[in-house]
């Protein structure tokens, strides 16, 4: 008895399964990628700054052929180098991507085109690391789809007779050169507490402070992303931040910011043209003054008074000129 309803559940899991395609079977899907950032290159490659945030736009082409998996698949994302070595991040932790789509693929639908670019709003950043580029250092893009119960990956539409090795799928190609690297970090000054816990880009803002940084020659506008801390909750649940460009007047006040939680993900603030490229204020430099509302008390041995603000990490990326 025992076996006959071990056996009907079987033939009850198959038929149920029978429905959907197994990871192994191919899915008539076709990825894509658009690197965003600021310039190409003489190569027609997109060039990327070391230790720049760049904008990364998915698209996931749903054919008529497409039937949904039976299994909840993920996004993978990986970058190589031009030898095909995976890059490192950091000491032992790869350059990567991965991530849950949504709506999820079992949701989609034939002739769906699922995209989903970075944006301000969903801060989807995604950070090159400072400590690779050169001359001639080229980075590959690989990407899939894989169940993370098995790690399998799935078969994909993909042009051409061969399937690509490990169901990995090249879906773009850029340089990262470091000959603009002093342009994206600014330079702090006395208006700044800090580097904190030998961090050199981690500081404490007091009730107004000045990043100054190298003007890229080409750009009208810029993005400027930061990341931090702020004590928020121990003021009282809330503080604000104004940020002004060039100098701290009403006219070139960019934007003001509340923070309402203490730790601040990556943070995009765009400074338009009309700002940026002000004709009273085009030279070498850029400014970018900090001013907060509520300041945190200090109760630590080098008395260091006016705590704003905890910056983790500050840079001014440029933006393509209009044309």
């Amino acid at each position: 008895m025992r076996r006959c309803l071990l056996l009907a559940a079987a033939l009850i899991a198959a038929a149920v399964l029978s429905a959907c395609p197994p990871v192994d079977d191919r899915l008539d899907v076709t990825p894509s990628l658009v690197v965003h950032y600021f310039k190409s290159s003489e190569e027609g490659l997109l060039s990327v700054d070391a230790g720049a945030y760049i904008d990364l736009e998915y698209a996931w082409k749903v054919g008529p052929d497409y039937l949904p998996p039976d299994k909840e698949l993920r996004a993978f994302v990986h970058f190589r180098d031009a030898t095909g070595k995976l890059i490192e991040a950091e000491p032992g932790k790869t350059l990567q991507d991965d991530h849950d789509i949504k709506p999820p693929p079992r949701k989609w639908r034939p002739g769906q085109a699922i995209i989903y670019p970075s944006s301000p709003d969903e801060c989807r950043l995604f950070k090159i690391p400072a400590n690779i580029g050169g001359q001639n250092y080229i980075v590959t893009v690989w990407a899939g789809l894989y169940d993370p119960e098995t790690n399998r990956r799935a078969r994909l539409s993909w042009p051409g007779d061969e399937e690509p090795e490990n169901r990995e799928y090249q879906l773009a190609r850029f340089h990262v050169g470091r000959d603009r690297v002093q342009s994206l970090y600014p330079e702090y000054d006395t208006t700044w507490n800090g580097p904190e816990h030998g961090k050199p880009n981690w500081r404490w803002s007091k009730k107004v402070s000045t990043a100054t940084f190298l003007r890229y020659p080409a750009a009208e506008a810029a993005d400027l992303v930061f990341a931090g801390h702020s004590p928020a909750e121990e003021i009282g649940g809330e503080q604000h931040m104004s940020i002004y460009i060039h100098e701290k007047t009403e006219e070139l006040r960019v934007t003001r910011l509340t923070f309402d939680r203490e730790r601040i993900p990556p943070t995009r603030v765009s400074i338009p043209k009309e700002l940026f490229s002000h004709e009273s204020y085009v030279g070498k430099y850029v400014r970018i003054i900090f001013e907060v509302d509520e300041l945190r008390s200090s109760e630590s041995e080098d008395a260091r008074e006016e705590l704003g603000f905890e910056f983790h990490e500050m840079v001014l990326l440029p933006k393509e000129p209009q044309k």
